[in-house]
């Protein structure tokens, strides 16, 4: 059976920048939601701030994108889940971790020609889409569904009624210079002309969570997938990023962007970045647990094996994936990850040395470092 529920607080004007999307599900006694059946569906308007004109809907020529990978996910900053009032997961940084998660499980080619994440406006060619085909009043929308990736969508079994009777879902919507870039230069003439713009803004209508409900007279023992995000920097030859893990966790993952290409809209704000250098003489990658313990009892010095280990890390396809393709990898699909044994409660260093004859005038960029802790629960 489908079922829906909308926002607690609907705003007429619909939800834009850093609002929060609350929704409350509750289903009856002896019924429990389909696991992995939990959708988001509503309207996208995308307007720019121009420099003659002020907000107006976009055209083809400003040239604007979501990430290809990660689609109307990116304008979602971060997932609150919480059952009875307890926290489940809450998941920051989510658009980056989406992005991440799906290079490991499928390549360009179907990205760009699956009619499911064509729901979700990903794809190369989402410059198109954006332009909306939906008219109301003076604005332009196009209509998306997605399917978050977030606890409850990652659960092995069913979601029971008994178990989860009272399940609150938060979203809080990024800033539009985070979900959006445009291909434009800053120098280019479009940009210097009337129809030059300067910030981005996008309104979500109609929105609603949905999923599927079923009898099921029984619950039984759920385990879900759940994600823990720290950030760290490095922009030295020797950097470590140390974290402290949660309870029972069994890899980690981390991309990585140069700090001056976030939140501009002339840059991607989910980019994954390749840090260069480690593979050069005095290069090298090492991961330490508690100080002493390793998986791996040598330092990892070519980008192969650091692909394979991050490949892993985040439960690839070995077949297909965007993460072994070397182009891909140095462009736009690059991390560091390693899968490890089930645990709890450690320390993680993740040893860095970068050779800096890899970038120009010998200057390391200053890079932001995204880890994720893919971690577990049990219900």
């Amino acid at each position: 059976m489908y079922s829906a529920t909308q926002p607690t607080s609907l705003k007429a004007d619909g939800y834009t920048e850093n609002d929060i999307m609350d929704f409350i599900v509750k289903i009856k006694p002896g019924r429990a939601i389909v696991a992995g059946s939990m959708r988001v569906s509503g309207l996208l308007n995308v307007q720019v701030n121009r420099k003659v004109g002020g907000l107006q809907n976009i055209t083809i020529d400003d040239k604007l994108h979501l990430d290809p990978l990660v689609g109307i996910h990116s304008v979602f900053r971060s997932i609150n889940t919480q059952n009875m009032n307890s926290t489940l997961e809450n998941i920051q940084g989510y658009g980056r971790n989406v992005s991440m998660a799906r290079q490991a499980q499928y390549d360009m080619n179907t990205i760009n020609s699956s009619a499911m994440l064509q729901n979700e406006l990903c794809g190369i060619s989402n410059v198109y889409p954006l332009l909306g085909n939906i008219k109301r009043d003076d604005k332009h929308y196009i209509s998306f569904s997605c399917l978050p990736q977030f606890c409850l969508n990652m659960a092995n079994d069913n979601l029971h009624q008994s178990k989860f009777p009272n399940v609150q879902v938060s979203f809080t919507l990024a800033n539009g210079i985070e979900a959006f870039y445009t291909d434009l230069l800053n120098n280019s003439d479009y940009m210097a002309g009337n129809s030059g713009y300067t910030d981005i803004k996008y309104t979500l209508q109609d929105v609603k969570l949905e999923w599927i409900e079923v009898a099921q007279a029984t619950a039984t023992p759920v385990d879900m997938l759940v994600k823990h995000l720290f950030s760290q920097t490095i922009n030295n030859e020797t950097s470590y990023l140390n974290v402290s893990t949660p309870q029972m966790y069994n890899s980690i993952s981390t991309s990585f962007i140069e700090q001056s290409k976030r939140n501009s809209i002339f840059h991607n704000n989910l980019l994954c970045e390749k840090v260069k250098g480690l593979d050069l003489q005095g290069g090298a990658l090492q991961i330490l647990i508690n100080s002493q313990d390793t998986i791996i009892p040598y330092e990892i010095k070519d980008y192969e094996e650091t692909a394979f280990n991050y490949l892993k890390s985040l439960n690839g396809n070995p077949m297909k994936n965007m993460i072994t393709n070397e182009y891909l990898n140095n462009l736009m699909s690059f991390g560091i990850g390693f899968q490890l044994l089930t645990s709890s409660n450690d320390r993680l260093a993740i040893n860095l040395k970068i050779n800096s004859d890899a970038y120009p005038n010998n200057t390391i960029p200053a890079m932001d470092a995204f880890i994720y802790i893919n971690s577990f629960i049990s219900m």
